[in-house]
């Protein structure tokens, strides 16, 4: 016997009809007589006695009614104690991400993670400067580019690329695929606001622009402001795609030829090694949500 069939047979027995039991159970009729055939099949006696426009209890279920709503309290006592647990097992993990269209199948896998570990509750940040929110203590886990640092370890998802972005009415070639950097080094450089002082989108930059080109910067609050100055302004801005949307109109993506630096990197999970040293419900989840994106096939957003 279960749950179900015992909660049909106090509904019959209070009400004294198998419609009205259903109407309550918010059931089908058929299905409340299934479960009551079901039940006295397995206890292998009838509990019911079935007359004209009325069901009464029979001299077993009149025995057994008492018993049964016994049962039926350690069951709701138990549900009780399982959201209580639930509710103080609750792991939030904080998870910093930079939203674009591009990274949308990895939001997805975020989705799907949270699905199928309802007791992890994700809470998404758009930090621009994850790895210092990572030092911090305020993420638990960031997707940001892989760099070397101590205090933090990654585990690789994807790999981008950094490229240049000009304006098409500004390029000589209409077909044009490629550009130096020296060729853009009379040019006034577009830089978003808000990446943080030490971010890796910053150093990464610096490292392929190099110290002798010294361009005039000019900051932008969004993303969105940026590329519409970009269109009208003969500048350049160097970013990776993952950030770009997909529609760049009166914009051309452009390889860098020749870099100095490598303009391709990994992007991975950061985390706090420390943290999962601890023997506590925060370390489980890390590394469930860490097992899960291991074994998660993105590369199709591989360049």
């Amino acid at each position: 016997m279960d749950e179900q069939e015992i909660q049909c047979f106090l509904a019959v027995a209070d009400t004294h009809s198998f419609t009205k039991a259903a109407q309550r159970l918010y059931i089908t009729q058929p299905a409340i007589s299934g479960q009551i055939a079901k039940l006295e099949r397995e206890c292998g006696t009838k509990f019911f006695i079935r007359e004209y426009h009325n069901v009464k209890l029979s001299r077993t279920g009149l025995a057994l009614l008492p018993t049964f709503k016994k049962i039926s309290a350690n069951f709701n006592t138990l549900h009780s104690a399982l959201n209580e647990y639930q509710a103080d097992s609750l792991q939030e993990l904080h998870v910093g991400v930079y939203f674009s269209e591009k990274m949308k199948p990895v939001l997805d896998s975020i989705t799907d993670f949270g699905k199928k570990h309802p007791q992890i509750k994700l809470i998404l940040n758009n930090y621009s400067d994850i790895a210092e929110e990572l030092k911090k203590g305020n993420l638990d886990l960031g997707c940001d580019m892989v760099i070397s640092n101590q205090d933090i370890k990654y585990q690789s998802l994807i790999l981008d690329e950094f490229v240049i972005l000009r304006g098409n009415q500004f390029l000589p070639n209409p077909d044009q695929q490629e550009i130096s950097v020296n060729e853009c080094k009379n040019l006034p450089l577009y830089v978003l606001k808000y990446e943080g002082n030490d971010g890796g989108m910053k150093l990464m930059r610096k490292k392929i622009l190099g110290k002798k080109i010294k361009n005039q910067v000019v900051g932008f609050n969004s993303l969105n402001t940026l590329l519409l100055n970009l269109r009208f302004n003969n500048a350049f801005t160097l970013l990776p795609m993952a950030i770009l949307p997909d529609s760049l109109e009166g914009l051309r993506p452009l390889k860098i030829k020749h870099p100095s630096f490598e303009t391709k990197f990994e992007v991975g999970w950061g985390y706090h090694p420390s943290e999962l040293k601890k023997k506590s419900t925060k370390a489980s989840a890390i590394q469930e949500f860490l097992h899960f994106f291991k074994h998660q096939d993105i590369l199709n957003f591989r360049i």
